[in-house]
């Protein structure tokens, strides 16, 4: 195949076998799978439909669908006859094709099957900081339902920790808490054998005499007279360790260093008594060890019971709720198996055992082996760094020996076709040192081939910091990162800032890089990781939110006034607490009498009118007006990150109020427990800037590339476990006990640490091949060390007195400085104290006086904030009706209550629910007969008895008349799809882009090669052919979203009237679109409620009535 290598065009046409692919760092591992997905689809019998394609993230299966749709439209471009039809047919059927994420896929499966599932197939995926607030609270309600009943696994286990701290480890198990349950009792790896306990102590004894009868042969010295005194306790030792007494016998360890001649034996002895101490520990343990047992299966099924009552389900509750249905119904598996013909797995790397365990039951229907031909996955165990979310690295070993034994091929793509061969050599070398080039090992070296043009050798830059402190290194080396980039932007011409990254192995680590850029006057943006509760912006609304809803609460109110909302400074807060004594700080600030407090306490009681009668969006709108929140954010260093957290923050309370009716204080509530739990949600995602260097996690550039990569804190550590306990796939869960001076660890504790943190370090150095290879052209990898300190651990090192593993800056010296690769990167030694003596704002030059005509200021514009609008059809048919009521809906975001509805007697229906139930039916009559369709589409929603017999009454003639209509039968010959949803941006308005949201019921393909839109209504049709604006406004809008995701010219576009059968067709598109724009411009500039009017012949059946002011 043309530019393709031969691994490659090997991965691309082996389609008769199961196929592993291992695609090293830059090799075109994307472009292969785009690839084959059009080499299956070259053979006419094949169909998009039956390829499930699925990737990590859902960006990823966008990008890659996106990309197979160019690639067909140019195969449409180029082919005739029945080869272009095909091809024109699958580009019909790409949106619809199984393009997905794991967790998409599984939510699909059990949507598809809701009866065995035992889940309602219209169920929702929660946003993640959702999930988090669902299962604290759970978690919270359990723990106080426990101490009501005085439960005793409950009680035990409060001696060891306080409620707090015991619910924030329940919560830091919740990702494990499958995997513990399938270990069964988890005190059972605690109980010791009376065999083992005699066996353990005979060592300690025979040990013990060894080590004394060594001492004869020694030399006068300390550890000859340690050994006497121990001879002389000999008896004393020798009873206590008969009598279990280990109070007495450990201490005898303190007695004596492992030094001299003797070290080998006095290590023996002292590993026999741990191993003794370990077995105590354990008798110990193990009530402790059941409680845990108890308390976590109890949660379990608590979690569940609440996650199907509340409907609200995290990805791995769903994924193994999947796996599940499949293993427990076969039929239902075989029907998958037969479904799709080809099945592709991107970043294979990060699965996990369950995760292989549904790719083998849609493979061959089993869970355990692999009996399918039809697998292909592609991934790189060397960049598998997910282990903090579940990844298993080994997991993608374990399948590759299996396609190998099925027959299957495993190809090795090893052509990097991104970074400069010197970046490459580098890599080689020190990978095949660290990762080692052992062929049975889960992750080993694979030396990569460059094929860009040469530039430069890796820079590596060690700042000392010589007597400063530590803080000084790190601000000397983000000097020298700014100082470099710098450097580097003015002696490339082809590059700009934008083409430079900054990878941080924690987002915490950012701030002295950000820092040094600012001061520097360089441009960067930062991309945060999952710290969007501890941004600045988003921490001073929530205490603005406490100061309105708790004025009393000094620290929220002095938070509030020394923010930038309120410009206080420490001392004039001081100054009114002590003008004041008796009184608090919003008492205090009420008495006063100075302007700027005057002015911020009307600001403040505004805000306080609004939280006692306003909803939550206008109460967060008010103070985004009176503190004049945008303003002053996009004023500041990186306002456009700053802002759209706050408009996420916005969006995330409207969605509240809305979806679930909450007010200020609950929402309150949630962004406070969020913050507690220390809920991983990301920052509001902006597009890169493209002159901007980039600042971000090494996960986060994960799959990125950039001309210019700087790597700095080589010296990093990781933080040490913090939640108290270990656990190990198959190993069990290590616990703590009551020890004398707080919690001690338990030797399965010790054990599964020591695991964990050798699992750590092989990760670690996963991360560095990763980020060492997102370079193109140009790297830069730095540490801020104290050299003094290290040479002495190296020393000890050397001398097999440091036990600790390596760090990468241990690593790259070893190798890099005293070892093979010394010639591969120029290694560079500064100090800290140097550096910081040059001066950084270097960036600037200097400038004329400006001078400014006369007037000049008000021909200036304001800042617009750039902003995504999401609107629908039925919104602004809202509008129509009565503009008042689409404030409150639209603009308030309040919910109503809604007294418009259909049936009668003591069960009625609002329209909307017959609608859905209409719309539904019609779907499933593709595949199924009309009177089943009917059954079928009441199953997927949990009516009562009642409102099935309301929908079968109301819907049901309306169904079955415009079945047998001719305007139903007119299209039975054309490919159709069904339901199809959108949401996509339209039009541009201003500074806004306006996103539609919708779903088309039918989109019909015509022979001429051009679309027609359908869609039903279950409501009355437009009196005496009277235009209905609301009806030609969303065909235009529906016709622009069909020619988007199609790329087809929409020719057609009609509503059916099933009440009267009759239709309603777009008739003027062009005039329909203009006036479309007309209105969106016109809605921009209202923003008030009394600017938005009230007609009063729609009061009768609105919703919000209840407090409208006509």
């Amino acid at each position: 195949m043309a530019d393709f290598t031969k691994e490659q065009t090997l991965a691309i046409t082996t389609l008769d076998r199961n196929v592993s692919v291992s695609a090293g760092a830059g090799s075109g591992k994307t472009r292969v799978l785009v690839e084959r997905f059009l080499t299956i689809l070259k053979d006419p019998d094949k169909s998009a439909n039956r390829i499930l394609a699925i990737t990590f993230t859902r960006k990823a299966a966008r990008e890659m669908r996106e990309r197979i749709r160019k690639s067909l439209l140019e195969e449409v471009g180029k082919t005739s006859g029945e080869l272009r039809a095909h091809f024109e047919e699958q580009l019909r059927h790409l949106d619809g094709a199984p393009i997905t994420t794991i967790d998409g896929f599984c939510s699909q499966i059990l949507r598809d099957h809701p009866v065995e599932a035992g889940m309602d197939p219209q169920f929702t995926v929660k946003e993640e900081y959702e999930v988090k607030e669902f299962q604290a609270s759970v978690i919270d309600a359990f723990l106080r339902d426990l101490l009501k009943k005085e439960d005793e696994d409950l009680e035990l286990l409060l001696g060891l920790y306080h409620p707090g701290r015991l619910g924030s480890m329940l919560y830091g198990l919740l990702e494990i808490l499958p995997d513990l349950m399938a270990l069964g009792d988890l005190s059972s790896p605690y109980v010791v054998r009376q065999e083992d306990w005699e066996e353990a102590k005979i060592r300690a004894e025979e040990t013990f005499l060894a080590m004394l009868a060594s001492g004869a042969d020694l030399k006068p010295s300390k550890t000859k007279d340690a050994l006497l005194e121990l001879e002389n306790a000999r008896a004393i030792y020798h009873e206590a360790l008969v009598a279990d007494d280990l109070e007495t016998v450990l201490p005898f360890m303190n007695l004596i260093r492992a030094a001299g001649k003797a070290a080998p034996l006095i290590k023996e002895w002292k590993e026999a008594l741990i191993k003794l101490q370990g077995y105590a520990r354990n008798e110990v343990a193990i009530p402790y060890a059941k409680a845990w047992n108890g308390l976590l299966h109890r949660l379990a099924d608590r979690l569940e019971e609440e996650s199907l009552r509340q409907e609200i389900f995290s990805f791995s509750f769903l994924a193994g709720r999947a796996v599940s249905l499949l293993r427990n119904y076969p039929e239902i598996c075989r029907a998958y198996q037969h479904r799709f013909d080809y099945i592709m797995v991107d970043e294979f790397q990060d699965t996990n055992e369950q995760q292989k365990e549904l790719v083998y039951l849609l493979s061959g229907a089993t869970a355990s082996e692999l009996r399918g031909k039809n697998l292909f996955i592609v991934g790189d165990a060397k960049q598998s760094i997910y282990r903090f979310r579940g990844a298993d690295v080994t997991v993608f070993r374990v399948v590759r020996d299996d396609i190998i034994h099925s027959g299957g091929t495993d190809i090795v793509m090893a052509d990097n076709f991104r970074s400069a061969p010197e970046i490459i050599e580098s890599c080689n070398c020190l990978f095949r040192d660290l990762l080692g080039t052992d062929p049975q090992k889960a992750v080993m070296a694979q030396d990569l081939v460059p094929h860009q043009k040469a530039t430069q050798k890796p820079i590596l830059a060690i700042i000392d910091q010589e007597d400063g402190t530590f803080a000084d290194a790190q601000r000397a080396e983000a000097q020298w990162v700014a100082q470099k980039i710098d450097a580097i932007v003015k002696s490339h011409e082809e590059l700009g800032y934008g083409d430079i990254a900054i990878l941080v192995p924690a987002i915490r680590l950012a701030e002295p890089y950000a820092a040094a850029l600012a001061e520097a006057h360089i441009p960067y943006t930062m991309t945060d990781g999952k710290g969007f509760y501890e941004q600045q912006e988003v921490i001073d609304i929530i205490t603005i939110m406490t100061a309105v809803l708790s004025p009393d609460v000094d620290w929220a109110m002095a938070g509030v006034l020394r923010s930038p909302y309120g410009g206080l400074t420490d001392q004039e807060i001081l100054g009114l607490l002590r003008m004041y004594p008796q009184k608090n700080l919003w008492e205090s600030l009420s008495q006063s009498i100075e302007p700027s407090h005057v002015s911020l306490w009307k600001k403040l009681t505004v805000l306080m009118h609004v939280s006692r009668l306003g909803s939550l969006p206008e109460l967060f709108d008010a103070i985004m007006e009176t503190l004049h929140v945008e303003s002053l954010l996009l004023a500041m260093p990186h306002g456009r990150e700053k802002m759209a957290n706050v408009w996420k923050l916005r969006s995330m309370a409207a969605s509240f109020a809305m979806q679930e009716g909450g007010g200020s204080e609950d929402f309150l509530d949630r962004l406070n427990l969020m913050r507690r739990m220390q809920a991983r949600e990301s920052g509001a995602a902006l597009e890169p800037d493209a002159k901007s260097v980039q600042i971000m996690t090494i996960h986060k550039s994960k799959g990125l590339e950039f001309p210019a990569v700087f790597l700095p804190d080589q010296q990093y550590k990781s933080p040490p476990d913090r939640l108290g306990l270990q656990y190990l796939p198959g190993a069990g869960l290590g616990i703590m006990i009551p020890g004398d001076e707080g919690p001690q660890k338990t030797a399965l504790y010790e054990e599964l640490s020591e695991d964990n943190r050798a699992l750590e370090w092989e990760e670690k150095k996963r991360q560095l091949y990763v980020a060492m290879t997102r370079a193109e052209k140009y790297l830069f990898l730095s540490a801020a060390v104290s050299e003094e300190k290290e040479s002495v651990r190296r020393e000890k090192r050397a001398k097999g007195r440091v036990k600790s593993r390596e760090n990468w800056y241990e690593s790259l010296r070893r190798i890099f400085h005293d070892g093979e690769g010394k010639d591969l990167v120029e290694w560079v030694e500064l100090k800290a104290s140097e550096i910081l003596a040059l001066p950084l704002s270097f960036s600037i030059q200097e400038a004329p006086p400006l001078e400014l005509e006369a007037g000049a200021f008000e021909k200036l514009k304001a800042v617009e904030f750039p902003q995504k609008v999401i609107l629908s059809a039925t919104a602004l048919g809202t509008y129509d009706l009565c503009p008042r009521r689409y404030f409150y809906q639209y603009r308030s975001h309040m919910p109503s209550l809604d007294p418009d509805v259909v049936g009668t007697g003591s069960v009625r229906i609002p329209p909307a629910t017959l609608g859905t139930y209409i719309h539904k039916v019609l779907e499933l009559c593709r595949t199924a007969p009309a009177e089943k369709a009917k059954e079928l589409a009441l199953l997927e929603e949990s009516y009562s008895d009642g409102e099935k017999n309301v929908l079968r009454k109301e819907g049901g003639p309306l169904i079955d008349a415009y079945l047998a209509s001719p305007l139903y039968a007119a299209y039975g010959d054309f490919p159709q799809d069904a339901e199809v949803d959108f949401e996509l941006p339209l039009m541009t308005v201003g500074n806004a882009s306006v996103y539609f949201e919708g779903s088309i019921d039918k989109v019909v393909h015509l022979p001429d090669g051009t679309l027609e839109i359908i869609d039903y209504k279950s409501g009355h049709p437009p009196l005496d052919g009277m235009e209905r604006k609301a009806y030609s406004r969303q065909l235009a809008i529906y016709s622009l979203a069909a020619e988007a995701l199609y790329h087809m010219k929409v020719s057609q576009a009609s509503l059916h009237f099933l009440r009267n059968l009759s239709t309603w067709e777009l008739t003027d598109r062009d005039r329909e679109a203009a006036e479309l724009k007309a209105l969106l411009t016109k809605l921009q500039t209202l923003g008030e409620e009394e600017d938005f009017a009230v007609k009063t012949d729609a009061c009768t059946y609105c919703g919000y009535g209840y407090f409208c002011k006509k």
